[in-house]
């Protein structure tokens, strides 16, 4: 069944679930932060506790996007399979001190950590991809990872309300803790390798397969990518649309309970929906860009 295309197995799966599960991690705590006994706990109590509130989110985006530029050089050391693992354990490490953690500092202390943990995922997956698939694939193999990202959410929004309802707010840490330890840490190491030639349940065919040479590609890509002015316009484009979104939705659900009094089984479905409906535009809009070969002019479209 799978004759010819064992490398969506291999390698498309672990980073469909690495992506779903990470972001789970990071826009899961804009979920938390909205119970009141981890409002409680921490002392996020007094005037000063939206400004600590959107400090725990601050500082995690500012590590997690500083770690991507050294995550590349020991990706480059140590190759992707083990640096993924690598990766895996210092975030599972830090969501279980995460849920350990009995006062304000340690918390951010461990968000600090988890940003570094995390911020090998977009040069993991995109080392990944790269190795292990041919160029008329990338855009197929790229969707793996950008449907776990707005896929996670949703789903993760309703698995964490009913987690704290049941238990209490550290167990959805420790659960968290434990997809990685028992799924995607698994996963990497016994479905992944650096290289399809180095992968013993691959096929010569299919090794042969991903090597082949697109010259109309490689013609393509011989200028040096910083030079090209429209990465830096998708550069920009990225930051302004992760600033809006990221922003929005780590905001919507505390806006939702404490400015407009929503119970947080409202606000939980509310908050899915977004990233469901996020999720739609994503492959609407891969659809259509395949189809028009008018990228630039979707991108434009779906902005306003």
């Amino acid at each position: 069944m799978l004759q010819g295309q064992k490398r969506w197995l291999y390698i498309a799966v672990p980073i469909f679930f690495f992506w779903f599960f990470g972001q789970i991690d990071k826009v899961g705590i804009s979920v938390i932060q909205t119970d009141p006994g981890f409002l409680s706990d921490l002392g996020l109590t007094g005037p000063d506790k939206n400004a600590k509130i959107g400090l725990i989110s601050f500082i995690f985006m500012i590590s997690y996007s500083c770690s991507n530029i050294f995550w590349g050089v020991i990706i480059d050391k140590l190759g992707a399979r083990k640096t993924a693992v690598l990766g895996l354990l210092v975030w599972t490490a830090t969501m279980v001190m995460g849920g350990l953690s009995t006062s304000y500092e340690m918390f951010l202390i461990s968000r600090v950590i988890l940003g570094i943990g995390e911020g090998m995922m977009i040069p993991i997956s995109g080392k990944f991809i790269s190795n292990w698939f041919h160029k008329r694939e990338l855009g197929r193999a790229q969707s793996f990872w950008i449907t776990g990202n707005y896929l996670g959410p949703a789903v993760g929004t309703v698995m964490l309300i009913l987690i704290i309802s049941t238990f209490h707010w550290q167990a959805a840490f420790f659960v968290l803790a434990a997809f990685n330890l028992f799924i995607n840490i698994p996963m990497f190491l016994f479905l992944t390798r650096n290289t399809p030639e180095e992968h013993p349940r691959l096929s010569k065919e299919e090794v042969s397969y991903i090597r082949q040479k697109d010259e109309a590609n490689d013609a393509e890509q011989k200028q040096f990518f910083a030079k090209d002015y429209r990465y830096w316009i998708v550069w920009f484009g990225n930051l302004m649309s992760s600033f809006l979104f990221f922003g929005i939705s780590i905001w919507l659900p505390t806006y939702l309970v404490e400015a407009k009094g929503f119970e947080r089984e409202a606000m939980t479905g509310i908050t899915s929906l977004s990233w469901l409906f996020a999720l739609g535009f994503v492959l609407a809009g891969g659809f259509l860009a395949d189809k028009t070969k008018r990228p630039s002019l979707l991108a434009t479209i779906f902005s306003y």
